[in-house]
């Protein structure tokens, strides 16, 4: 734990994201971190280096990522190590192409949680996103592992202009096919989502009509009611980085580690100016004493305090200033804005006329 970080907060590993390949067999269109050839994997060495650096009051959550996390040569060693390692909440998120019937088994044998990015409740919206025949092959993935009885299934539905009507069939697709749970995703306007938004995009304002209709709409009322699937709709903008924002309690660290072994402070972080540090050279627990974390750290908070466009603004004095790598995103420097202002202000004032009605 560093003790040089200007905003006095405490930090703790608690979990981390972990790209363990860049190798993927399809070609989303809304990928942030454009997966698909092979160019780095993290190997079982470096993977020895996040392990057994948690506290002992911490039950850490892993997430295994990619690209495509089964493509990964060793993918059933790692997951061995994690689970020998001690670490019980692990996460894999996967596109589900490739998990047969005997892969399925192996996944509902291990006990971890499986998230499936699935876009659409047809071909003719996921496909869109994910590429001719990636519905079909999803779909049979997504029922292996009902079939195999995996204990914790959910599917992640990711938003974007092509399927933006398409999320509550999706919800009763998935209650269909006894799926729990469905998360609502927003996209992540870097790498080729970023090359493809003039397709993708939805407008901030446009987000916040779709927002308030899901939260009014009739079928998801009565799934809700009914407790099955259970579904997710998340607030549109961001307040604050808890990493920066000032806190009286020790923060959680949850790095996002890329198939480089590069470490961010989290998951929205992709340019490698911006790493702390890297799994290959040392541990992920020596990496937060070092002078790397503390100076990007210092660096983002100072920052919160020199935006030109928030010195004129109304709400300066309570707002959190949004989600600082999304401004680094948006405008390539700290000193932008990460687009959500008006999303902010418009929050802000009604919560001042609900408090003076």
């Amino acid at each position: 734990m560093s003790e040089k970080i200007l905003n006095g907060n405490k930090y703790q590993l608690s979990g981390c994201y972990i790209e363990i390949t860049s190798r993927c067999n399809l070609r989303c269109k809304h990928c942030y971190n454009e997966s698909g050839v092979l160019k780095e994997e993290i190997s079982l060495e470096a993977l020895n280096n996040v392990l057994r650096c948690y506290d002992e009051n911490v039950y850490p959550f892993i997430t295994l990522s990619g690209g495509e996390p089964l493509l990964h040569p060793q993918f059933w060693d790692i997951l061995k190590t994690i689970q020998e390692s001690g670490v019980r909440n692990i996460l894999l998120i996967t596109n589900a192409t490739l998990i047969t019937r005997d892969i399925a088994k192996r996944l509902a044998d291990s006990k971890i949680a499986i998230q499936v990015s699935l876009n659409g409740s047809s071909a003719a919206t996921h496909d869109l996103l994910c590429g001719k025949g990636s519905f079909e092959a999803t779909l049979k993935g997504l029922q292996n592992l009902v079939n195999a009885e995996a204990e914790r299934v959910l599917v992640r539905f990711t938003m974007a202009q092509c399927n933006k009507k398409d999320f509550v069939n999706t919800v009763e697709l998935c209650a269909k096919m006894n799926i729990e749970n469905v998360l609502f995703g927003a996209l992540a306007m870097r790498g080729r989502a970023k090359s493809n938004s003039n397709n993708l995009e939805i407008p901030l304002l446009e987000i916040e009509e779709i927002v308030e209709d899901l939260k009014k709409n009739e079928k998801l009322k009565m799934l809700k009611k009914n407790k099955f699937p259970n579904f997710g709709i998340p607030e549109i903008f961001t307040g604050g980085c808890p990493l920066v924002i000032p806190s009286e309690e020790i923060v959680e660290f949850n790095p996002r580690i890329d198939s480089s072994g590069n470490v961010f402070l989290c998951q929205s972080f992709s340019d490698q100016m911006y790493a702390v540090g890297n799994i290959n050279k040392m541990k992920l627990s020596e990496i937060m004493k070092t002078e790397d974390f503390s100076r990007i750290l210092n660096f983002l908070y100072t920052s919160t305090f020199y935006k030109p466009e928030c010195e004129t603004c109304l709400w300066n004095s309570i707002c959190g200033r949004g989600c600082i790598a999304q401004c680094i995103n948006q405008c390539s420097n700290v000193q932008g804005t990460d687009g959500e202002c008006l999303l902010r202000r418009r929050g802000f004032a009604r919560e001042m006329i609900r408090e003076y009605l």
